[in-house]
């Protein structure tokens, strides 16, 4: 792990994050709890293997990506995708709102990711993220987002035996998707 000192005038990671576009504050508060480490007093933050941080993280630069749907139709819904990549890794944020005409098709269904991801080190069925299911006035649902085949399968826990498991996101799990539901994840990889 690496160490980077932010300069005299962060005194914590909350005027840092000040500084930064809402989008950047997302993916700073993302790394923070997944890739990156702030100490104590948040003056320096901790990197994995040979990362560096050079520059000013207000710099980065979000993308927008279209992706291809399997067993899914967007239909009259609004989907927002967009990522971010630095050195390597790629972070990548979908959030679906459903609309009327927008349809689940089946369990097997996935989501293209916005770069390829590297073929080595990860195998189907590895969680890349993090997901949120909502049903629009009444529960969140946490769930993971696994890789299958290159892309992205939607998974939530299921809390009907001893220990919780995972299992495929679908037309009615966990609840019956409706105009105004949100599907969202978050993800982070090594690139190709």
């Amino acid at each position: 792990m690496k160490g980077f000192a932010f300069p005299r005038h962060f005194k914590s990671a909350a005027s840092l994050l000040s500084t930064l576009s809402r989008n950047n504050r997302e993916l700073l508060a993302f790394l923070n709890s997944f890739v990156v480490r702030f100490d104590a007093d948040a003056s320096t933050l901790t990197l994995p293997g040979n990362l560096s941080v050079a520059g000013d993280l207000s710099g980065l630069s979000w993308k927008v990506w279209s992706p291809t749907y399997v067993d899914l139709t967007i239909g009259n819904g609004t989907v927002v995708s967009r990522y971010v990549e630095i050195g390597g890794f790629v972070v990548a944020r979908f959030e679906w709102i459903w609309g009327s005409t927008s349809v689940w098709t089946s369990t097997a269904a996935t989501i293209t990711l916005p770069v390829a991801i590297h073929a080595s080190g990860y195998t189907d069925t590895d969680p890349i993220g993090v997901a949120s299911f909502r049903d629009a006035g009444t529960l969140s649902y946490p769930g993971w987002a696994e890789l299958d085949s290159g892309k992205v399968a939607l998974r939530v826990q299921n809390a009907s035996g001893t220990y919780t498991s995972m299992v495929g996101v679908s037309a009615t799990v966990p609840f019956t998707w409706t105009t105004s539901d949100i599907l969202s994840f978050t993800v982070v990889y090594e690139a190709a």
